[in-house]
């Protein structure tokens, strides 16, 4: 089963949106201004392994680049693997919690066409919070049943654990 939206040993898929309007953590900016540029995070894939994703969002279009660690914590000598890209489309804002706070995210669907082994679209949700410096990504959390395989399943909650800081 192809587990998108998810960091796995093998690579990495990331969830992310463009909107326009306003979003993410009030700057008073659009939501597509705010995910504009790098971003990068490091995933914990198991006690012993950890990726580090490297994405760029130009546009509409993203690319993904995940390094996979011996470490927890993306310490060490990594091993590249290939770069996923795509198109990103944004949906409606949807009010969840983050850390005690209600904030708006945005629904999101991710088209991955490159590399052909994990083309097709997931869906997510996606907030940036600004009051951090770096800013802040964090993208739904698809531990539980909604994984983001369709959109009936798309996350109800953020991740609250992980995020990716604006580069």
């Amino acid at each position: 089963m192809r587990k998108t939206l998810r960091i796995t040993s093998a690579c990495a898929t990331l969830g992310l949106a463009l909107a326009c309007g306003s979003g993410g953590g009030g700057s008073g900016g659009s939501f597509q201004d705010e995910l504009q540029g790098s971003w990068k995070g490091c995933v914990p894939v198991n006690a012993s392994t950890s990726t580090s994703v490297t994405f760029v969002i130009s546009g509409t279009t993203f690319t993904a680049t995940p390094t996979g660690f011996g470490t927890p914590d993306c310490s060490g000598v990594g091993l590249q693997a290939p770069a996923q890209s795509g198109t990103l489309s944004i949906g409606s804002p949807v009010n969840v919690q983050l850390n005690g706070q209600t904030v708006s995210a945005y629904e999101v669907d991710q088209t991955i066409t490159s590399p052909p082994a994990f083309a097709g679209t997931t869906y997510n949700l996606a907030y940036v919070d600004t009051t951090f410096t770096p800013n802040r990504l964090y993208l739904g959390d698809t531990s539980g049943t909604n994984d983001g395989h369709d959109a009936a399943h798309r996350p109800t909650a953020l991740a609250t654990a992980l995020y990716f800081a604006k580069q």
